[in-house]
């Protein structure tokens, strides 16, 4: 996956985007990951904008929420180990 990093805010938020590969089309799939301070820890907030609602369903039928999952997983890994 060729994967774009647009913005990096510490401690706030990561942007980045990739190709909308799957559904045929030249659009970008753009991530956003925010980090919100809250009591005892810190909330992730994921919000994934793709080009059209069938091309959001379409990957959704397609399991792209496994691969989402499977990149926070990394980055508490990651974090944990600091």
């Amino acid at each position: 996956m060729d994967n774009t990093c647009r913005e990096i805010v510490g401690p706030e938020r990561i942007v980045f985007s990739f190709p909308d590969a799957g559904h045929g089309t030249a659009a970008e799939i753009v991530s956003t990951i925010r980090f919100e301070a809250e009591a005892g820890g810190t909330r992730i907030v994921s919000e994934v904008r793709f080009v059209s609602l069938e091309a959001r369903d379409k990957a959704a039928e397609m399991g792209f929420a496994s691969p989402v999952a499977q990149s926070l997983e990394r980055l508490e890994a990651l974090l944990a180990a600091r």
